[in-house]
Protein backbone atom coordinates (compact mmCIF):
# COMPACT_ATOMS: atom_id res chain seq x y z
CA UNK A 1 0.00 0.00 0.00
CA UNK A 2 1.23 3.36 -0.79
CA UNK A 3 0.10 6.97 0.00
CA UNK A 4 -2.85 8.03 1.91
CA UNK A 5 -4.00 4.10 2.78
CA UNK A 6 -2.45 2.63 5.62
CA UNK A 7 -3.52 -0.91 6.42
CA UNK A 8 -3.74 0.08 10.45
CA UNK A 9 -6.73 2.62 11.19
CA UNK A 10 -9.48 3.09 13.16
CA UNK A 11 -11.55 1.47 10.46
CA UNK A 12 -9.37 -1.57 11.11
CA UNK A 13 -9.45 -1.73 14.96
CA UNK A 14 -12.36 -1.75 16.64
CA UNK A 15 -12.17 1.71 18.59
CA UNK A 16 -13.62 -0.19 21.48
CA UNK A 17 -10.43 -2.75 21.50
CA UNK A 18 -7.80 0.37 22.52
CA UNK A 19 -8.06 2.97 24.48
CA UNK A 20 -7.75 6.13 22.85
CA UNK A 21 -4.35 7.38 23.30
CA UNK A 22 -3.07 4.19 21.66
CA UNK A 23 -5.37 4.72 18.94
CA UNK A 24 -4.01 8.44 18.61
CA UNK A 25 0.06 6.30 18.75
CA UNK A 26 -1.07 5.10 15.78
CA UNK A 27 -2.31 7.85 14.09
CA UNK A 28 0.92 9.63 14.76
CA UNK A 29 2.91 6.72 13.29
CA UNK A 30 0.73 6.94 10.19
CA UNK A 31 1.11 10.42 10.07
CA UNK A 32 5.16 10.11 10.21
CA UNK A 33 5.32 8.04 8.20
CA UNK A 34 3.04 9.36 5.32
CA UNK A 35 5.89 13.26 6.35
CA UNK A 36 8.34 10.96 5.06
CA UNK A 37 6.22 9.83 1.97
CA UNK A 38 7.00 6.34 2.38
CA UNK A 39 4.44 3.20 1.76
CA UNK A 40 2.72 2.91 5.06
CA UNK A 41 2.72 -0.92 5.39
CA UNK A 42 2.22 -2.62 8.80
CA UNK A 43 6.18 -3.75 9.65
CA UNK A 44 6.50 0.49 8.85
CA UNK A 45 3.56 1.02 11.60
CA UNK A 46 5.12 -1.63 13.92
CA UNK A 47 8.77 0.42 13.54
CA UNK A 48 7.17 3.53 14.00
CA UNK A 49 5.17 3.01 16.89
CA UNK A 50 7.01 3.52 20.49
CA UNK A 51 8.47 1.13 23.37
CA UNK A 52 5.43 2.76 25.42
CA UNK A 53 3.18 2.13 22.91
CA UNK A 54 4.18 -1.71 23.24
CA UNK A 55 4.65 -1.31 26.64
CA UNK A 56 0.73 -0.53 27.31
CA UNK A 57 -0.29 -2.99 24.30
CA UNK A 58 0.65 -5.63 27.05
CA UNK A 59 -1.34 -4.71 30.20
CA UNK A 60 -4.03 -6.69 31.69
CA UNK A 61 -6.49 -4.35 30.29
CA UNK A 62 -6.19 -6.39 26.73
CA UNK A 63 -5.52 -10.08 28.07
CA UNK A 64 -8.31 -10.96 27.22
CA UNK A 65 -9.49 -8.95 23.80
CA UNK A 66 -5.55 -9.01 22.75
CA UNK A 67 -3.50 -11.37 24.14
CA UNK A 68 -5.78 -14.51 24.71
CA UNK A 69 -5.78 -14.84 20.85
CA UNK A 70 -2.80 -13.27 19.93
CA UNK A 71 0.08 -14.36 22.54
CA UNK A 72 1.50 -16.72 20.81
CA UNK A 73 1.36 -15.33 17.43
CA UNK A 74 3.45 -12.46 19.34
CA UNK A 75 5.76 -14.27 21.02
CA UNK A 76 5.85 -17.60 19.35
CA UNK A 77 8.77 -19.02 21.48
CA UNK A 78 7.14 -17.91 24.81
CA UNK A 79 6.88 -20.79 27.11
CA UNK A 80 4.62 -21.06 28.88
CA UNK A 81 2.67 -19.03 27.43
CA UNK A 82 1.95 -16.05 30.04
CA UNK A 83 1.26 -12.60 28.44
CA UNK A 84 2.50 -11.24 32.01
CA UNK A 85 6.09 -12.90 31.73
CA UNK A 86 6.50 -10.45 28.53
CA UNK A 87 4.62 -8.05 30.03
CA UNK A 88 6.93 -7.22 33.18
CA UNK A 89 9.98 -7.45 31.42
CA UNK A 90 8.76 -4.67 28.95
CA UNK A 91 7.87 -2.65 31.44
CA UNK A 92 11.24 -2.69 33.31
CA UNK A 93 12.74 -2.80 30.09
CA UNK A 94 11.09 0.79 28.88
CA UNK A 95 11.69 2.02 32.52
CA UNK A 96 15.43 1.28 31.88
CA UNK A 97 15.80 2.80 28.77
CA UNK A 98 14.00 5.79 29.60
CA UNK A 99 16.91 6.83 32.54
CA UNK A 100 19.39 6.10 29.54
CA UNK A 101 17.78 8.11 27.24
CA UNK A 102 17.57 10.81 29.92
CA UNK A 103 21.12 10.74 30.56
CA UNK A 104 20.26 9.52 34.08
CA UNK A 105 22.81 7.28 36.15
CA UNK A 106 22.44 3.43 36.25
CA UNK A 107 25.16 2.20 37.77
CA UNK A 108 23.06 1.54 40.59
CA UNK A 109 20.36 -0.98 38.81
CA UNK A 110 21.18 -4.53 38.10
CA UNK A 111 22.02 -4.03 34.30
CA UNK A 112 22.95 -8.13 34.07
CA UNK A 113 19.16 -8.24 35.46
CA UNK A 114 18.23 -5.83 32.73
CA UNK A 115 19.82 -7.70 30.05
CA UNK A 116 18.07 -11.20 31.19
CA UNK A 117 14.89 -9.09 30.29
CA UNK A 118 16.20 -8.22 26.94
CA UNK A 119 16.92 -11.61 26.00
CA UNK A 120 13.92 -13.47 27.27
CA UNK A 121 11.52 -10.93 25.48
CA UNK A 122 13.86 -10.92 21.97
CA UNK A 123 13.96 -15.12 22.43
CA UNK A 124 10.20 -15.04 22.85
CA UNK A 125 10.06 -13.53 19.67
CA UNK A 126 13.16 -14.59 17.90
CA UNK A 127 15.75 -16.97 19.47
CA UNK A 128 18.05 -16.09 16.45
CA UNK A 129 17.87 -12.87 17.35
CA UNK A 130 18.41 -13.16 21.17
CA UNK A 131 21.07 -15.32 20.75
CA UNK A 132 22.75 -12.41 18.15
CA UNK A 133 22.13 -9.79 20.83
CA UNK A 134 23.54 -11.85 23.94
CA UNK A 135 27.00 -12.91 21.38
CA UNK A 136 27.53 -9.55 20.44
CA UNK A 137 26.52 -7.36 23.76
CA UNK A 138 29.53 -6.48 25.76
CA UNK A 139 27.44 -5.55 28.41
CA UNK A 140 29.00 -8.72 30.68
CA UNK A 141 32.81 -7.87 29.82
CA UNK A 142 32.17 -4.11 31.07
CA UNK A 143 30.54 -5.48 34.18
CA UNK A 144 33.36 -7.76 34.92
CA UNK A 145 35.57 -4.92 34.20
CA UNK A 146 33.35 -2.07 36.56
CA UNK A 147 34.97 -1.98 40.68
CA UNK A 148 33.27 -4.63 42.86
CA UNK A 149 32.08 -5.98 39.77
Amino acid sequence: MTGGACPVNGSMIPRGELEPRRHADLQEARRRIKQMRRPCTPDRIVSELSLGFWRYLLSARYEQSLWTPALRHAFPYLRPQRRRDIADRVQRLHLVRNRLAHHEPVHGRDLAHDQADLLFVTRAICPVASSWIDTTSTLRQALRRRPGG
